[in-house]
């Protein structure tokens, strides 16, 4: 999803509705399961393409959370058991990144820097059925 992002221009025109796109992610986000005591600091989403030059196809939405100083690696645990067995998990990036799927839709947890208290989780509601995936 990262490569998918990073082509993208976030608010350029195309074929999607970036408000509602963006709204459905922001709805998918509230259904996961929150950490206890993460809090939520800013949200940002980038459209993506499916060419360099091709209109839109979505968004990605990610929601960088600080996590509460007593956060160990319960974290992981945390995640990967409230979202399973509903999402099924498609990649586990060396233990700090788990990409998870539920039907068309993207969920990733980024711990990668948990150790500094900052939890990234990034979703695209309707990312999976898109240039064959």
């Amino acid at each position: 999803m990262g490569t998918l992002l990073a082509s993208g221009i976030a608010g350029c025109g195309g074929g999607v509705d970036r408000g509602a796109y963006v709204k459905e992610n922001e709805h998918l986000f509230k259904q996961l399961p929150s950490f206890p005591g993460a809090r939520l600091d800013s949200e940002t989403s980038t459209a993506y393409r499916s060419s360099d030059l091709g209109p839109v196809i979505g968004y990605g939405t990610r929601f960088d959370l600080t996590l509460p100083p007593a956060a160990t690696a319960s974290v992981s645990s945390f995640f990967r058991q409230r979202l399973r067995p509903r999402w099924r998990l498609v990649e586990d990036l060396e233990g700090q990144v788990f990409n998870f799927r539920h039907r068309k839709a993207f969920v990733s947890v980024n711990l990668a820097n948990a150790h500094l208290h900052v939890l990234e989780v990034a979703v695209d509601q309707a990312y999976y059925g898109k240039l064959g995936r």
